[in-house]
């Protein structure tokens, strides 16, 4: 059994240094892998292709890159691998790039040691497009051996990049084929007459080559006389008149003359109209509603319009004088203005006056104009008003109504520039900041944004900003927003993972990873973040048993205290073993005096159940908690497993006695701890009346744990009794089997 023991410990040990040497050293980047500087290309054209590989935080020693591609579609006119300091390499020339179908370049350092820094590089060929190539996608991708190496302190291999780890492994280049331009056009009519109002579609191109890619397009350079539909070509005559119909594809052309006559099939009458004093009538005679030409009743052309002569029909209105000048008065024509009857003389009114003019008693004309004002009778004093911020005051002055300014009373000296009375208002102080709603202009919507307030005058507390139109830009910065954090984890490394703010590069608080199942990785699965996704332990290789062990805890109180949250720390340990060997341990947390559930979780290979099915010694992990007795109980564990090992269908539980010996005629159905908690209340002591000093109470005393000898003492006797157990249960289980 020994034997198997030391086998079992050099196995994990080597299970362990494997899996320290497989952690990842990089992180891919967004950019990793194969791109193309173009999506899609033709025959003949030319293109590059780009493998990026990013750097480690390892030292390698190796590195092999290939990326494959159709031979048939595409072939390497230039192709060089960057150096690398420290490392010789070796790459593909562009003929055996086209031969073999693909770039490559490979990378080692001559001593074999693992010691060159590497922050990654670029691997550009330049590409063309093969004539004749087929059209549709063909893509550049990675060799499945693609691969950045080192060598860890054995000398063995370790990959520290491959394949899987790039984020582009594939550039799809879609094959379309090469335009081909027109080399010449042509119309089936060079001349077109139409009547207006008339639509033709006779028109039609034709472009030579057949096959070309370039697609007719049509215009008009009049469209008030002719327009053309630009894609088929039909035409519609608008108006009389020349317009040139032009056709295009690609740079070629062709032209085609419209003329659009008018046919006379729509007129406007104009009835015969008598003549006057000052207007001349006409004959009847018709206007055509396209052209614009004149025609009699007879449909003769006419060269314009038929008018009449005028004549002395006048219409002399008597009820008001409409001509008034100084000579007199008399009545106007209402046909014609400037025609009037017999003038008669004016019948003078009053004198004029100062403010009154003498007038016309018929017909109201001013035969002389009032004689004027005099300023000194129409004043106003205006007294000194002293300015202030935002309004303006002013000097002492006199204001006469007919709205002249002068300084003294008598109108003597008129003041002609009425701004030199004007004393100019003092003007905002926009200095102080007043936090508060009254001031507020907007609240900030988020972190790009802060909370805005307006400025008050220094000058007068009573304005601000807010209420000034010219000092729309009077405003200050307050608290900046709140971050607006995604709903989304972001991996934040070991520590956890935590919110990134959609508009900055911040982060709510960090939390801590969560598994997404207990009892660590497998060698079916590895254990990840159920939020972020982060890897938090790589998966095993081959095969493996998940076991679970159950247990539980009561929590008694016997003090005058509660015992408040503890957590106990339990352990299984391999039963035989000729030193403590801790296989799995598991913690309980409490809250308060009941039974709490407890299980270790853990995995082994396969091939190692039948070595490991002689059971397990479970025991607590003895604390040091002010107030806490710890069950101090030793148990052993039997896995029953199912005769392929391939899972446990159950448990047999012994206890250890007081004495180390097995009590295996006493099963147990599940394993139990009691630990209690029997601490007092602190008494604090009077304070004296009259302290000379600060008086310090006794500490009170620690309650006594136990001896941690009496584990150990224990563990010791569970080994001796549990050999011969072990040999008692593989014989008995042997027989049943």
């Amino acid at each position: 059994m020994n034997k198997r023991i030391g086998t079992l410990l050099l196995s994990i040990v080597m299970v362990c240094s494997l899996l320290v040497s497989a952690v990842p050293a990089w992180a891919a980047e967004d950019d990793s892998g194969v791109t193309a500087s173009v999506s899609t290309a033709s025959p003949g054209s030319t293109f590059s292709v780009t493998l990026k590989v990013p750097g480690t935080t390892e030292k390698i020693s190796d590195m092999s890159l290939k990326v494959h591609f159709d031979k048939n579609v595409f072939e390497v006119t230039e192709y060089k691998a960057p150096a690398i300091n420290g490392m010789n390499h070796m790459q593909s020339d562009p003929e055996d790039c086209n031969k073999n179908g693909f770039f490559s370049a490979a990378y080692y350092e001559p001593s074999g040691d693992a010691k060159i820094e590497f922050d990654g590089l670029e691997l550009t060929a330049q590409i063309r497009v093969k004539d004749g190539a087929a059209l549709g996608n063909s893509e550049f991708y990675l060799d499945e051996h693609i691969k950045v190496g080192a060598v860890d302190e054995d000398g063995l291999p370790v990959f520290l990049i491959t394949k899987d780890d790039f984020t582009h492994k594939t550039a799809v280049i879609t094959i379309t084929a090469a335009p081909k331009p027109a080399t010449g056009i042509t119309l089936n009519k060079s001349e077109l007459t139409l009547v207006a109002g008339a639509v033709d579609d006779s028109l039609k191109a034709t472009v030579t080559p057949a096959d070309s890619t370039d697609t007719v397009v049509w215009s008009s350079d009049k469209p008030a006389v002719a327009t053309v539909d630009p894609a088929t070509g039909k035409v519609t005559a608008v108006a009389p008149g020349e317009a040139i119909i032009t056709a295009t594809a690609g740079t070629k052309t062709a032209t085609c003359k419209v003329t659009v006559n008018c046919g006379h099939g729509s007129f406007t009458l104009f009835p015969e109209k008598e003549s006057n004093c000052t207007e001349k009538g006409w004959d009847a005679y018709k206007k055509c509603d396209l052209c614009g030409k004149l025609f009699d009743m007879s449909d003769n052309p006419l060269t314009g319009i038929p008018y009449r002569a005028t004549n002395d029909d006048h219409d002399f209105n008597t009820s008001e004088w409409g001509y008034k000048e100084a000579d007199g008065h008399a009545h106007v024509c209402s046909r014609n203005a400037a025609h009037h009857d017999t003038v008669m003389p004016h019948t003078a009114g009053p004198a004029a006056t100062e403010t009154t003019p003498q007038t016309c008693t018929e017909c109201g004309f001013v035969m002389q104009a009032a004689t004027g004002h005099v300023h000194a009778n129409h004043l106003t004093p205006v007294d000194k008003v002293d300015a202030t911020c935002t309004t303006d005051g002013n000097k002492e002055y006199y204001r006469c109504t007919c709205g002249k300014l002068f300084e003294d009373a008598a109108a003597a000296t008129e003041i002609t520039d009425h701004s030199s009375v004007v004393i100019p208002k003092t003007g905002h102080s926009y200095t102080v900041q007043n936090s508060d709603e009254a001031h507020r202009r907007s609240t900030a919507a988020d972190c790009r944004e802060f909370d805005t307030y307006w400025y008050t005058c220094a000058n007068d507390a009573t304005h601000s900003a807010k209420d000034d139109a010219a000092a729309a830009d009077k405003f200050y910065n307050g608290k900046q927003g709140a971050h607006v954090y995604g709903s989304e984890w972001v991996d934040c490394g070991e520590t956890g993972h935590a919110h990134k703010c959609q508009y900055h590069d911040a982060y709510d608080a960090v939390q801590p990873h969560t598994p997404d199942h207990e009892g660590g990785a497998t060698y079916d699965y590895a254990v990840k973040c159920t939020g972020c996704s982060r890897v938090l332990e790589p998966q095993r290789e081959n095969g493996s048993i998940r076991i679970e062990v159950p247990f539980k805890l009561t929590v008694k109180k016997t003090g005058e205290m509660d015992p408040g949250q503890e957590t106990f720390k339990f352990a299984i340990d391999r039963f035989g073993a000729p030193t403590v060997y801790t296989l799995v341990q598991d913690t309980v947390e409490t809250n308060g005096e009941k039974t709490y559930e407890g299980k270790f979780i853990f995995t082994i290979s396969k091939d190692q159940a039948g070595n490991l099915s002689e059971g397990f010694v479970i025991h607590q992990v003895k604390g040091n908690a002010a107030g806490w007795t710890y069950d101090e109980s030793i148990f052993y564990a039997m896995p029953l497993f199912v005769d392929s090992y391939d899972s446990v269908r159950g448990w047999a539980f012994f206890k250890f006695d007081e004495k180390g010996e097995l009590e295996y005629n006493n099963p147990m159905e599940e394993i139990g701890f009691t630990n209690s908690y029997s601490a007092k209340k602190p008494v604090t002591p009077p304070a004296p009346e009259t302290p000379k000093k600060p008086v310090t109470p006794p500490a009170p005393e620690t309650p006594k744990t136990g001896d941690g000898s009496m584990i150990a003492f224990s563990i010791a006797m569970a080994i001796v009794s549990g050999a011969a157990l072990m040999g008692a249960a593989l014989y008995s289980r042997r027989r049943s089997r």
